[in-house]
């Protein structure tokens, strides 16, 4: 069986794989439903940014996702429940905590196996391209970060977003907007490793 559209196999997914209905996938996609109905329809075809986001958080081939081909060549998994994980915007960095709920601005939905991690959104282009402004990172704060990870850290009460790399012996955090400076790692603490980005506006 191969089917013919990125649209007709987002619903394919959906029906089949995920077991969802189009309202469920929409919120665990971070979508309006409308949107999504919109796009299954083929009424519009996403960016090539957002169908690999999609094809991250459905756990679906992104090659199979935007090209088609026997659905033998999907890989997908089922995805046996979603978990909210608040989103936050402050970390006391005196009591090395998070803070209070009142700080938190919003909830997402994600894979059951995010249910451990926190997530923030990221404020401006620092990492674009690869991550875009006004999309949630999803980060986990018990993982040790290595080289090359992308990382969330706080400075100043403010949490933020670089690639934690090495030169010599010195870590850094670089951002991947060359407008940015990057941030001697010494200079501020690292809070979690990123693991998964989930687009909030694009379609």
């Amino acid at each position: 069986m191969i089917l013919e559209s990125i649209g007709a196999r987002i619903r394919y997914v959906r029906e089949h794989v995920l077991e969802m209905t189009q309202a469920d996938l929409s919120k665990f996609l971070g979508v309006a439903q409308q949107s999504l109905s919109i796009i299954e329809n083929d009424r519009v075809i996403p960016s090539i940014k957002t169908l690999r986001n999609y094809s991250e958080v459905m756990n679906i081939s992104f090659e199979w996702l935007v090209h088609g081909g026997s659905i033998s060549l999907m890989k997908a998994k089922k995805v046996n429940d979603f978990v909210t994980i608040p989103v936050f915007t402050k970390f006391n960095s005196i009591k090395m905590e998070f803070s209070k709920m009142e700080n938190t601005v919003n909830f997402l939905s994600v894979s059951d196996k995010y249910s451990s991690c926190m997530s923030t959104v990221l404020r401006d282009d620092s990492m674009n391209d690869l991550f875009l402004q006004g999309s949630f990172i999803v980060f986990d704060s018990e993982k040790e970060p290595i080289a090359n990870d992308y990382v969330i850290a706080i400075k100043d009460e403010e949490l933020f977003m670089r690639r934690y790399t090495k030169d010599m012996d010195q870590f850094t955090l670089q951002p991947l907007n060359k407008a940015y400076k990057s941030i001697p790692a010494n200079e501020c603490k690292i809070i979690g490793v990123a693991v998964l980005q989930v687009l909030q506006r694009e379609i």
